[in-house]
């Protein structure tokens, strides 16, 4: 999303796969990435005039994360929900990205079986 100018973030923007994999490899899990991300889109579209636009939007997610690192110490950081808060969906998504088999579990034990691999 480089631009010499610099963009906007789109307001339809969804965090993309390299983006994950950035936060991934500095040590976020799936669900505070998540959370993260959509802190992010929030912030980042509702910055005005040329303060929200950026030539770098992958360098700026990054730093976005190394933030959230350097916090996970601090109360005044949002705690990301707990598996158990997460919706239907959101619990199978996860168990997804985990290969975990969700057929026959119940929701307890869905949660249980992410929870296991966290």
């Amino acid at each position: 999303m480089a631009n010499e100018r610099g963009t906007r973030l789109p307001d339809d923007w969804q965090l993309p796969e390299d983006y994950r994999r950035a936060a991934t490899k500095l040590g976020l899990d799936e669900v505070t990435i998540d959370w993260e991300a959509d802190k992010f889109l929030d912030y980042w579209t509702g910055v005005p005039g040329a303060r929200g636009t950026k030539r770098n939007w992958l360098g700026t997610w990054r730093n976005w994360c190394r933030k959230c690192i350097e916090q996970q110490g601090s109360s005044a950081r949002p705690k990301p929900r707990q598996v158990w808060q997460l919706s239907d969906d959101e619990l199978l998504k996860l168990a997804a990205e985990r290969s975990i088999a969700t057929r026959g579990l119940s929701r307890a034990q869905l949660v249980a079986a992410i929870e296991a691999r966290h």
